[in-house]
């Protein structure tokens, strides 16, 4: 089960990051694939009658879904991580709008990735956020984090923000640019 045209999006979108380093456009994918099928499972879910929640099968699949999701929010965290690092670097491969974008984009994920990876608040959210990020299910969007009293951020929710940055940096930068030393990405 997967979300086709939630792939394929991902796909299109992978090939803006070839100009931060030409390999990230590989992992993007797989993230993405996996952003798919977990926004599809989570749909699937949703729609089951509670007493079907509840039994073995949907209850280990949950687990996994959690588990898969904890994954995805590493390594989206990690891709964004290492653009804005580029973006830091001189020249960078992007403006300095883009270069928030991509900042402001880390920030959301680092709310749920510190938490879940270090068992501690993001300096950030210290004042705000526990050291945990107690897994939760949000009933629109599936697998979610509570990150703060009353605050649950949601998986889809961090691949809805990646999408939107890799969108908005792709028309900040004209729609073309450089991959690499030779080749063009779009």
């Amino acid at each position: 089960m997967i979300d086709q045209p939630r792939y394929a999006e991902w796909v299109r979108l992978s090939h803006r990051t070839g100009r931060f380093e030409v390999f990230m456009v590989v992992v993007v994918q797989g993230l993405g694939k996996l952003d798919a099928v977990l926004t599809a499972q989570d749909a699937a879910y949703l729609t089951l009658p509670q007493r079907e929640r509840e039994s073995v099968e949907n209850s280990l699949d949950l687990t996994d879904r959690f588990t898969y999701s904890y994954l995805w929010v590493l390594g989206a965290y990690e891709i964004v991580r290492s653009m804005d690092q580029r973006c830091r670097q001189t020249p960078s491969p992007v403006d300095d709008t883009a270069a928030k974008l991509i900042r402001d984009t880390k920030h959301a994920l680092e709310r749920v990735r510190v938490p879940l990876a270090k068992f501690e608040a993001a300096r950030r959210f210290s004042d705000t956020d526990t050291t945990v990020a107690f897994p939760a299910l949000d009933p629109q969007h599936g697998i979610a984090w509570c990150v703060a009293d009353g605050v649950f951020v949601t998986r889809k929710e961090l691949s809805e923000c990646f999408m939107s940055m890799l969108r908005a940096i792709w028309l900040l930068t004209g729609g073309e640019w450089r991959v690499g030393r030779d080749h063009k990405a779009r």
